[in-house]
């Protein structure tokens, strides 16, 4: 979307990225092929277990999240065009979000 590469053919891209002949791979290995038809079988992240899985995952206090994230513990992407630590790119990301929704100085907004 920003236009910082283009590729004109997808195949040989794709072609180059993903190693010759995977399926065949799968096939020989019967740990990894075991474990895909077990996680297709037993859903682990079903409907039914998410709150499980997301108290699993996150509710798990803020030292970690404080010691990964920005001064805000932004939990999302950040934007380092120019940015030199992960502070300066959540504001950078913040930024843009906020021009791109063509928001000025003392708007306000609810988010969803």
């Amino acid at each position: 979307m920003d236009g910082w590469w283009e590729c004109e053919n997808l195949d040989e891209f794709f072609c180059k990225i993903i190693p010759s002949q995977p399926e065949d791979k799968i096939k020989k290995n019967w740990t990894l092929l075991f474990h895909i038809i077990g996680a297709e079988i037993v859903n682990q992240g079903s409907r039914s277990r998410a709150f499980q899985i997301g108290e699993r995952h996150y509710d798990i206090g803020n030292e970690l999240f404080r010691n990964m994230l920005d001064r805000r513990m932004v939990y999302s992407c950040a934007y380092w065009k120019e940015a030199e630590n992960v502070n300066d790119a959540q504001e950078a990301k913040l930024d843009l979000i906020c021009r791109k929704l063509g928001l000025r100085h003392g708007d306000t907004f609810v988010p969803c």
